[in-house]
């Protein structure tokens, strides 16, 4: 998969009924080069954004509700022990566009999303435009 410059920017989580509710079964290499650290295998509340990880959680759960594809946009910071020195504390625009993946059963069991991470000082929402989209802040 990371021969293909698509694929390095996929990720993929997996839906769970209870609590915590997304993990992620697969990041990309370029979102894992982004980050600093290995996001493969953890819920959403083991990655430790700085920002309301509410938003974030509540951002997938309407994809799942509304069964329909969005486009999210929020700034990230992150804490995580693992993370490069010189990237810790950095503000980020992290751009995601994320799909529900219907299992046989009919119910949302899987988000496969593409990530990007555009420049602070470039980021325009008019680069995005024909699905609905949900700016988090």
């Amino acid at each position: 998969m990371s021969d293909y410059k698509l694929a390095r920017n996929i990720y993929i989580l997996d839906v769970h009924q209870g609590t915590p509710t997304f993990k992620v079964r697969y990041a990309g290499t370029e979102i894992c080069k982004m980050l600093g650290f290995e996001p493969t295998g953890k819920f959403l509340e083991e990655l430790k954004f700085l920002e309301d990880l509410n938003e974030i959680k509540s951002g997938y759960e309407k994809i799942v509700r509304e069964r329909i594809p969005y486009v999210f946009l929020n700034p990230i910071t992150f804490d995580e022990p693992k993370m490069s020195p010189f990237k810790k504390g950095q503000n980020f625009v992290m751009a995601r566009l994320a799909f529900p993946l219907l299992d046989d059963d009919q119910r949302i069991g899987h988000i496969i999303g593409v990530m990007d991470f555009p420049p602070n000082d470039n980021f325009s929402l008019k680069r995005f435009f024909a699905l609905p989209y949900s700016v988090i802040s």
